[in-house]
């Protein structure tokens, strides 16, 4: 199945061979959900930075949410093949990394302190994220984060992921941008050039690239 966030309706699910519309999942406790992960066991996590929350759909039942995040958190959130689940948070202005696992509740935090939450993304199967204040790329380390790279960029994207060959794929707004490691921008695209019209809520990079 393919899973879609509705402001108005909730969470949509749709069949992934026809497109068909299979069932909407409603939760009365969203405020304003704004970002969606699935987990390894397909759990579904809804982050929801209104109600500073992340919602959990597990078994075909809501689960006790994910509670005590910050103003305006989370952000950002993940999930990875290891059964790993990250949210962003923030504590006294500075951005950090909430882990969740079996084991319980860690927070992750960069070397460089981070002035709001980043975004996450994943990079064969490890996390990493994207400090938008400073445009570097950095690696979880332990329990930490260490740069990797820096992005010479302009823009402020609000989604990010790498594919296969290294290049990162951007959106933000109606526009996406292709740019290698080195800042090279290769391409630029705007979704109005295809009479969309639309702004972009998500990206994802295939194994084709």
């Amino acid at each position: 199945s393919v899973y879609a966030l509705d402001e108005s309706l909730g969470l949509l699910r749709f069949d992934s061979l026809s497109g068909r519309l299979e069932s909407i999942i409603n939760n009365i406790e969203f405020v304003s959900p704004n970002s969606i992960a699935i987990g390894a066991d397909q759990t579904i996590y809804v982050g929801d930075s209104a109600c500073r929350c992340v919602h959990v759909y597990r078994d075909g039942e809501w689960q006790n949410p994910l509670l005590g995040f910050s103003a305006d958190a989370p952000y950002s959130i993940l999930a990875t093949a290891d059964g790993n689940f990250y949210a962003t948070d923030s504590n006294d202005s500075l951005g950090f990394v909430r882990r969740f696992n079996a084991e319980g509740t860690t927070n992750l935090f960069s070397e460089e302190p981070l002035e709001d939450q980043p975004l996450l993304f994943s990079v064969d199967g490890e996390l990493q994220l994207f400090n938008q204040n400073t445009d570097q790329i950095l690696a979880l380390d332990g329990i930490g984060f260490t740069a990797v790279t820096t992005l010479d960029i302009e823009s402020s994207p609000q989604y990010i992921q790498q594919a296969s060959d290294g290049t990162y794929v951007m959106a933000e707004g109606d526009t996406i941008e292709l740019v290698t490691s080195d800042s090279l921008l290769i391409d630029s695209i705007d979704i109005n050039d295809y009479s969309l019209g639309s702004i972009i809520r998500g990206i994802a990079v295939g194994s084709d690239n």
